[in-house]
């Protein structure tokens, strides 16, 4: 780091803020390259632990590199997935050795990105991002980039910190001779889920620790998910109130906004979707904490 500028040095690598995830964000830099270089913006990827590929496979690079030829790996592209305007990339593209400016927001599964103050790119994802960690990649030896002036603000209520994560966890039922223990479902990996028995109800209680309190509740359904279901929230695991509740769930990604104060919080399942249990990939509790 130069007079607050990070210069990239080495080979690939992500710097990323490990302190807390983010929802329902903006985030806004300066980049520049100095010649045919090569780097990218990283949002709403979980928690590395260790796997550099974690970020690629799980989040999305909004990419920089003007000179790639494909249109889906050139600035201002989701990288793979969606290319920008490129006519109007082009009109406030400024050269190498010039700096520019993103700003990109991320709402649910919705990524917004400007360059230089002008829209160039929209896309809804398919992927899990609506709450994840940001960074920024050096993508190898000799593709130079500079980073300043790195910002994330938050809208309202969107709630930051998982109180859930790696805390104890009680389950009515694990899946009989399987490893899907209540545990993963606050581990932070996204390829390990709690599995129930086949049966209705079910449930799953995450102890906080202390009193907590929460603003937001995100669920991410395996293929057996509730189609009704409540979440509750206790000072004791004993009295609950209830803070959130349907019947018409769909499965995939529930972002739930909430009101409640306690130490324990449950999800549970009144009515399956399917003819299998409940099964939760992730449970986050989120809060400003």
């Amino acid at each position: 780091m130069v007079d607050g500028t990070l210069v990239s040095h080495g080979g690939m690598g992500l710097l990323w803020f490990p302190v807390r995830q983010f929802s329902n964000y903006s985030l806004r830099l300066d980049w520049m390259m100095p010649g045919d270089d090569n780097g990218g913006v990283f949002i709403g990827f979980p928690d590395p632990q260790g796997d550099p590929w974690r970020p690629v496979g799980a989040g999305h690079e909004i990419q920089i590199d003007a000179s790639d030829g494909g249109p889906t790996r050139t600035t201002g592209s989701v990288y793979s997935f969606r290319a920008p305007d490129r006519p109007l990339r082009d009109s406030v593209l400024n050269p190498p050795g010039q700096w520019n400016s993103y700003e990109i927001a991320v709402h649910g599964q919705l990524v917004e990105v400007w360059l230089n103050g002008v829209k160039i790119n929209e896309y809804v994802s398919n992927r899990d991002i609506a709450v994840g960690y940001v960074g920024v990649q050096n993508d190898g030896v000799g593709l130079d980039i500079s980073y300043r002036n790195i910002r994330v603000r938050q809208d309202a209520g969107g709630g930051g910190t998982d109180f859930a994560r790696n805390r104890p966890v009680f389950v009515s039922s694990v899946e009989p001779d399987s490893s899907h223990v209540g545990a993963n479902a606050v581990d932070g990996n996204n390829q390990t889920r709690w599995g129930s028995v086949h049966a209705d109800p079910q449930w799953i209680t995450v102890d906080l620790g202390e009193t907590r309190t929460i603003d937001r509740v995100r669920l991410s359904w395996e293929a057996a998910f509730a189609r009704a279901y409540k979440v509750q929230i206790s000072p004791d695991n004993a009295t609950w109130s209830t803070i959130y509740s349907t019947e018409t769930g769909d499965g995939g990604v529930d972002e739930l906004l909430v009101a409640g104060s306690g130490r324990y919080v449950r999800v549970e399942g009144t009515q399956r979707g399917t003819q299998w249990g409940y099964s939760l990939w992730d449970l986050q509790i989120l809060g400003e904490g």
